[in-house]
Order: structure tokens, then sequence, then C-alpha cells
């Protein structure tokens, strides 16, 4: 018994409608039946009468002051509507205001008249018309029209997407939707902007630059530069291409030739030169007088007779050494002389051999060694 309370219980929650707003009497699939009282059944549905002045078992038939009747039901006046008509509603609004489908909006404060169902139809002095809207003039625009805005800009100004540009300062002539056109004198025209021309730039050309530079300068990417005092010649987008007498061209700079060079190349340097000097990496060093024989680029490769030869260097040969040899140095020593780092030192009193960083290691007959000394 108690189970059937409970399932008795859900079922009813289940099947229970929320009843709409001043119904009384509600049917599935059918809808409302019965209103409450201020109320009227219309197709199922309650209306509220709270404007009716008077009403009839279908709805109202005049409304109270403030409503207008359509459809026998009472529909409250728009605030800002100065009259309305039954079955129509707003039919005009008060001032500042204007009717679009029977309701009142407010006037753009800029706009000078409105004309009902459409809006806005004309400005204040300094604003101009846009899909029945007031947009403030550019301070620059001398005049405007509706729907397009700027049509023309004041002095000193270019028209571009309706919208004015100041011009460049430097700028001789514009033209609308374009920007500057012509530069004036020393300017030259580039991305619709004026630049001032390179001082050593003998003519310009407009969306280029520079074109040809005064005498003593070459072009390069459009610039003037200096040309090289040493230089003999020039060509534009390169440099100097040849040099005075004395000078050498490398990397397009004139170097001055070294004064004991015989002959000098482009590009590389000296070649060959004087008699009496070697060539060395492009530069001429002084023969040595002990130098039998050189070799450019390598230098001394054979000495005079009482020279050995080091480093592409001559030096003397010692009398205390019996052997040498090129680039070592004396190998072997004299009788009484012993050889440290290719040198023949003079031994000790009674000692026979000496080694370097050590001293006397052999003593001459007779006599004995003793912490390095001969006793």
């Amino acid at each position: 018994m108690k189970a059937l309370i409970i399932i008795t219980s859900i079922s009813l929650i289940l099947s229970s409608t929320i009843m709409p707003e001043g119904c009384v009497k509600y049917k599935d699939e059918i809808g409302c039946t019965k209103c409450e009282k201020n109320y009227i059944l219309r197709n199922n549905l309650c209306f509220k009468t709270e404007g009716c002045f008077f009403k009839d078992n279908d709805g109202c038939t005049s409304c109270k002051m403030g409503y207008f009747l359509k459809d026998k039901l009472c529909y409250k006046e728009d605030p800002n509507c100065f009259s309305s008509r039954d079955e129509v509603g707003c039919d005009s609004c008060r001032m500042g205001y204007y009717l679009y489908n029977n309701q009142c909006y407010k006037e753009d404060p800029n706009c000078f008249s409105s004309k009902d169902n459409v809006g806005c139809v004309s400005c204040r002095m300094g604003y101009y018309l846009y899909n029945n809207q007031c947009y403030k003039e550019d301070p620059n625009c001398f005049s405007s029209k509706d729907n397009v805005g700027c049509v023309s800009c004041r002095m000193g100004y270019y028209l571009y997407n309706n919208t004015c540009y100041k011009e460049d300062k430097n700028c001789f002539s514009s033209k609308d939707n374009v920007g500057c056109v012509s530069c004036k004198m020393g300017y030259f025209l580039k991305d619709k902007l004026c630049y001032k021309e390179d001082p050593n730039c003998f003519s310009s050309k407009d969306n280029v630059g520079c074109i040809s530079c005064k005498m003593g300068y070459y072009l390069y990417n459009n610039t003037c530069y200096k040309e090289d005092k040493n230089c003999f010649s020039s060509k534009d987008n390169v440099g100097c291409i040849s040099c005075k007498m004395g000078y050498y061209l490398y990397n397009n700079q004139c170097y001055e030739e070294d004064k004991n060079c015989f002959s000098s190349k482009d590009n590389v340097g000296c070649v060959s030169c004087r008699m009496g000097y070697y060539l060395y990496k492009n530069r001429c060093y002084k023969e040595q007088d002990e130098c039998l024989t050189y070799r450019d680029n390598e230098g001394c490769i054979s000495c005079k007779y009482g020279y050995f030869l080091s480093g592409s260097y001559c030096y003397k040969k010692k009398d205390e050494c019996l052997i040498y040899e090129d680039n070592l140095g004396c190998t072997s020593c004299k009788f009484g002389y012993s050889l440290v780092y290719s040198t023949c030192i003079k031994n000790p009193e009674k000692c026979n051999l000496i080694k370097k960083d050590i001293g006397c290691v052999s003593c001459y007959p007779g006599y004995y060694l003793n912490n390095y000394e001969c006793y």
C-alpha cells in the first residue's frame, strides 16, 4: 500500500504541467481554456487587459489613455510617441525623434533633419551623411558629399580614400587618390615621397634616385661616392677600374706600388722586383749580401762561402765549428769544444765533454769527475 502511494505521487509530479501566466485551466495538446480576471483568452493563450477601457468576450473594444488598440488588445504607447492610431500604433513622434516601423528612435544630435521610416536625411554644418548617420568631417576637408565622405581637401592636403593627408613639404604637386606626383628642385620622388638628392648627384630620376654623378664621383646603388684621388678612371656601379702611374688596383681601390717593385698587376700587387730585391707575398725585400741565390716567395735558398742558411737568412760560420748544415746550423765541433744547441762551447779546463743543461760529463785522462767538474 505504501509503495502504491509513492508510485502514484511520482506519476502526478511527472504528469504536472507548468501553468502559463494568467491561465487557470489548462489541457494538454490544447492549451489554456480559462484565464484569470483581467486576462482574455485568445487562441488558447491569456493576454493582460490592464490597458482596456471597455471590453467584451473577445477582448478590448477601447483603450485607456496612453494605450492603443490592435487586434482587440491594448498596447502601451512608446513614451516618445506624439500620437497613436488604433490597429497601427505610433504614427508620429515627439520633437528630436523619428518614426521607423511605428517605433520612435532618437535623432543623431548632429542631424539637421529626419524623415519617418528613413532616419536622418541631412546633417548639420561640419558633418556628412552616411547610411543615415552623421559623421564629423575631416578638419582638413574642403567639401564633403553625403554617402561618400570627403571629396576635396584644403590647400596643402591631398585626398586618398576620402581622407585628407598632409602633403610632403618638398612635394611640388599632388594628385587625389595618388599622392605626390612631382617634387621640388633638389628632390626626387620615390613611393610617393620626396627625398633629398645627393649633393654630388648630377641628375636624378623619379622612383629610382640618382642616375649620374658630378665630376670626381662615381655612382653605386644610386648613391655618389668620391673617387680615389689616385684613380685614373671609374665605372658606375663598379668603382675604380684603373689607377694612375705608380699605383695598382685591388678590389677597386688604388694602392701605392712598392718603390722597389719593378712591375705590378691589378688585383694582385707587385709581381716582380728591382735588382737587389726579392719578392715575397707581393712585397719587395732587400737581398742579403751574404746570400748567393734568391727565389721569389721563398727568399734566400743558398749562401756564399763561409755562411750557412737558416730560415732564408745567411749566418757567418764560426771557426770552432767543424761541420755546418743548412737550416740546422753547426752539427759538429772542433777538439776542445762541445755542441750545445747548435753552438760550439769551449770546454772548461780538464773537461773533455759537456752536455746542455748539465755541464761537464767527461774528463781528460788523469782527472776525475765530481759534481760535473774535473779534478
